[in-house]
């Protein structure tokens, strides 16, 4: 068994320092494998197990390092909330819960943040519920089970993602504009 410690270390050395948002983002993702029944970190369980994060922030990374949860494999879900707080989904049981944190406290500036946190269970920290978490079919891992192709553009589009309007197939970003601009 990992202990905390070790996912901490592995953790901050992926983000590139340690940090509060290491810490919570670690204690939230273990807490969240043990309520899921999936401490023991089984290869062949946790395949099955998408984490639902709610920020762009160091927890993500956390989230990532803890559970081996991957965008590119499908297992990671991003939702722009921004929040730091995580859900776990066990696929065969669609089990699901999520955890945010309750506790406002803040270390003061060059205090030791590994002790800061370190004085707060859990309970006083987070607050989990179960939840329920409808998962489309294009969105579990596994090979695309939807292609199209644009109209537009030309590009492929994967997993469900394009936007049919009057019977014309297009990308989301031809259809509502794309976050970049194609300059010469």
């Amino acid at each position: 068994m990992v202990s905390f410690e070790e996912d901490l270390e592995k953790a901050a050395a992926y983000h590139g320092h340690l940090c509060s948002g290491q810490i919570l983002g670690v204690r939230m993702a273990r807490l969240g494998l043990e309520i899921m029944g999936l401490a023991d970190r089984d290869p062949k369980k946790m395949r099955d197990l998408l984490v639902f994060v709610e920020s762009d922030r160091c927890a993500t990374d956390a989230a990532y390092v803890v559970t081996g949860a991957t965008m590119g494999r499908r297992r990671m879900k991003y939702k722009d909330y921004g929040k730091m707080a995580m859900s776990f989904y066990y696929i065969p049981t669609k089990k699901a819960i999520r955890i945010k944190p309750v506790n406002n406290d803040r270390p003061q500036e060059n205090e030791d943040i590994k002790k800061f946190w370190a004085k707060y269970s859990d309970e006083e920290l987070f607050k989990w519920e179960n939840v329920e978490i409808i998962v489309d079919e294009n969105d579990l891992p596994g090979k695309p089970k939807d292609h199209a192709v644009c109209s537009q553009c030309g590009e492929n589009i994967l997993d469900g993602r394009q936007v049919v309007d009057n019977g014309i197939i297009k990308c989301r970003a031809c259809a509502n504009g794309a976050y970049y601009k194609i300059i010469d």
